[in-house]
């Protein structure tokens, strides 16, 4: 009896971690996105709870859409160990805490928390960011708080003080006003439960909107924030104590209010995820934290050897690569998470910033204009909302000799990130180069005062060339290179012979081209050049294709300055639009 007890303790000891290991899933809802180990239903909770914040936000600031500026993504743990993993040990408000990327956000989750409150806080900082220009500390926090308050269920929704903000309410001291609105005020808890009751009184009083006059005068044209105030909201800060001490107790009580989005929680998309992919979704928020990249990138390494076809491993890469500066890498794994599905934006974004040497500033190299364009143009496509994409599309068309399209563009981007004073600076190199310079200096001016060094240095040196700067003329212009976003090159409607672009009608070499631009890697095998234009013999994956140049001098060249007749078995990335089988047209060449 005994051997036998022995002989079965390796076989439950086996099923016991089995039971203990947990699935990991994600979860769509209609506006967020959530990675966790939780159990469906609950994960479909937390993520009706967070559109309920989303929703109350946009009422609250009477916005109609309310944004965000690059992809969120939700990591919900279901054990305080988990998540404290992923704090590193640092103290984190109640419910979890927000990291943001130089191209993506993240709110990790602590789901076992009875308290939620902190990444309401943290959500609502976010939105903000994206939806409502840059104001005074005492605004963003005074709105975080309410929302961090936020009760809803299924029937009704309440407005209440935070747990911080009740104590202080109950027997706490509140700032005084002038000394909450007056530059350089320090967090504490006094200042959150000041803010909170502030932004309370303001919504109860119904005076909101005139919060938009008084950043007005505070932010754009300097004015004393107690001179501002008192002309805004009618009442100075000493009067406005009083009326604060005799509002603080009422407005502890909970406000009530309807459910701000009446969701059904469970209609809630969710899919098992790969243990592989799983893993990389945890390395990728990791790549985040820079004590963390080198484990993060081992870790992705490591997953590839698993599953090399795995969607998430490829991205995660793609992103570590370009986080070490090995542009090439990063490029190779962008490519290829394309190639397996190709629904992500910021691959697109990633690809185009390979393109740009690694930068989402002013164009590095003329003749990579339309490859740059091409992916940008696939980003916002897939994503209207990634505002990183419109910013280098914008200056890829400042590079094109296009302002007037570079105007439209990084108004786009703006209205995604109001608050970003280096978005303002190429903002503000795009109206002279509209040779709009009254405006241009204006905003210059505005930006020389701004607190960041780096942003008031470069507006100060823009404004010294401000009133001689003209359009330059560049290489990509010279060789005459094809937008490949143009109308022209889009496909006509259906049941229509006419070609989008007018100009086109002249001849039919000029119709507009529908094919799709594919993309492909391999060796190059031979060059034949006849005239001006060449064909190309490129070997990949065992097949042997031909392509297409029509002229040599106006190829979109990428690594090499020029063509050369002569390259023989040399890596290279081709960008084509298919004429048949194993045929194409190229639209780019790169010589790896």
């Amino acid at each position: 009896m005994r051997r036998a007890l022995l002989l079965l303790l390796p076989l439950c000891l086996v099923i016991s971690i089995h039971s203990t290991a947990q699935d990991w899933i994600e979860v769509h809802s209609p506006n967020l996105r959530m990675v966790t180990d939780a159990d469906t239903k609950p994960a479909q909770a937390v993520l009706w709870r967070m559109e309920q914040v989303r929703t109350e936000f946009g009422l609250l600031l009477s916005r109609k859409k309310v944004n965000r500026n690059r992809p969120l993504l939700i990591l919900g743990l279901r054990t305080p160990a988990e998540f404290q993993s992923f704090a590193g040990g640092k103290t984190t408000l109640p419910g979890g805490f927000a990291v943001s990327g130089p191209d993506s956000n993240y709110l990790v989750m602590d789901l076992s928390a009875n308290d939620s409150s902190g990444i309401y806080r943290a959500y609502a900082l976010l939105l903000l960011n994206s939806n409502y220009p840059r104001t005074q500390p005492w605004f963003d926090e005074g709105l975080a708080q309410v929302l961090a308050g936020l009760v809803v269920t299924e029937k009704q929704g309440e407005l209440r003080p935070p747990a911080e903000v009740a104590r202080i309410l109950q027997t706490g001291t509140l700032l005084p006003v002038a000394q909450l609105i007056a530059p350089n005020v320090q967090q504490s808890p006094e200042f959150r439960a000041t803010s909170w009751l502030l932004f309370r009184w303001l919504q109860e009083s119904n005076q909101l909107e005139a919060s938009a006059q008084y950043f007005g005068q505070v932010m754009v044209q300097r004015v004393p924030p107690e001179q501002a105030f008192t002309q805004s909201f009618s009442i100075s800060p000493g009067d406005l104590d009083t009326a604060l001490a005799k509002f603080r107790s009422t407005a502890a009580a909970p406000k009530r209010i309807e459910v701000p989005a009446p969701l059904e929680k469970l209609t809630f998309a969710s899919e098992k995820l790969s243990e592989v992919d799983a893993r990389a979704y945890q390395a990728q928020f990791r790549l985040e934290v820079p004590a963390e990249r080198a484990r993060a990138l081992k870790e992705l390494q490591d997953l590839l050897q698993k599953d090399h076809d795995s969607i998430e491993v490829n991205r995660g890469l793609a992103l570590a690569y370009m986080r070490e500066g090995d542009l090439k890498s990063s490029a190779d794994f962008t490519r290829r998470a394309i190639e397996i599905k190709d629904n992500s934006a910021k691959m697109h974004y990633q690809l185009a910033l390979y393109y740009n040497q690694g930068s989402n500033g002013p164009i590095q190299v003329d003749s990579t204009v339309p490859s740059i364009l091409l992916q940008t143009d696939k980003a916002t496509t897939l994503d209207p909302e990634l505002s990183d994409a419109y910013t280098l599309m914008a200056q890829a068309q400042l590079a094109m000799q296009r302002p007037d399209q570079a105007a439209k563009t990084i108004n786009r981007a703006l209205a995604l990130r109001p608050r970003d004073e280096n978005l303002l600076l190429t903002f503000a190199s795009v109206q002279i180069a509209n040779s709009k310079f009254t405006e241009a200096k204006s905003l210059l001016n505005f930006l020389k005062g701004s607190d960041d060094k780096g942003v008031a240095q470069r507006a100060t040196e823009m404004l010294a060339t401000a009133d001689t700067a003209r359009k330059t003329e560049h290489k990509w212009a010279e060789k005459a290179y094809v937008d490949p976003t143009a109308d022209k090159w889009k496909p006509t409607k259906p049941g229509s012979d006419q070609p989008t672009n007018p100009d086109a009608a002249a001849a039919k070499s000029d119709q507009p081209d529908s094919r799709k631009v594919e993309y492909l890697k391999g060796t190059l095998l031979s060059v034949q050049c006849a005239d001006k234009s060449a064909t190309l013999k490129v070997s990949s994956a065992k097949k042997t294709w031909t392509f297409n140049l029509q002229d040599r001098s106006k190829a979109v060249l990428i690594g090499s300055d020029n063509f050369e007749c002569g390259w023989k078995d040399v890596p290279v990335s081709i960008n084509f639009k298919s004429s048949g089988a194993q045929q194409g047209d190229i639209v780019s060449l790169e010589v790896n």
